[in-house]
């Protein structure tokens, strides 16, 4: 009896809990950080970009599930597209998530072939749950590689410019 009770404890303290039935991740909404004429113009196939935001969703909530730890954590999964079906993504959350979790998000993504745009960047956001936490209630991200960038050019900086600067063509 002794054995069994402790085989059952120890293999349940090596199990992944899930979050209460949680999803993975959970899209909140897409906020557009360029006005909608420009990504209008840039975009070359609505459907190509819809389905690529599917496989964004899919690509984060693969490397979530292969996390060990499952914490609730809102934020935003940001991404910028060239035309050269090249995308960048930074992550701003509204809590931590283990750095190989992080890493394992953000490459799973940078691994999609993009969408095609033309004539320029296109920059917009994903605001997300992980694990049933609350998504974020600011209106656009800031994810901290901006912040320090904007700081080091000592001015405000428009979207374009900002990724620019911190994902040179």
């Amino acid at each position: 009896m002794k054995r069994r009770t402790f085989s059952l404890a120890t293999g349940l303290a090596f199990t992944p809990w899930p979050s209460h039935g949680a999803e993975p991740l959970v899209n909140a909404g897409v906020v557009l950080l360029q006005p909608e004429s420009v990504l209008q113009s840039r975009v070359k196939d609505a459907a190509e970009f819809a389905a690529y935001m599917q496989q964004v969703e899919g690509a984060a909530a693969q490397a979530l599930k292969a996390a060990f730890q499952r914490k609730p954590v809102g934020g935003f999964i940001v991404l910028a597209l060239r035309p050269e079906r090249k995308c960048k993504v930074w992550l701003d959350l509204d809590g931590e998530l283990p750095a190989p979790t992080r890493n394992a998000v953000v490459q799973n993504i940078e691994a999609l072939a993009a969408p095609q745009v033309q004539d320029g960047l296109v920059v917009f956001a994903l605001k997300a749950s992980f694990w049933g936490g609350r998504p974020p209630t600011r209106v656009a991200p800031a994810p901290a590689e901006w912040k320090a960038a904007a700081e080091q050019a000592g001015s405000k900086l428009a979207v374009e410019a900002l990724v620019d600067r911190l994902w040179l063509p």
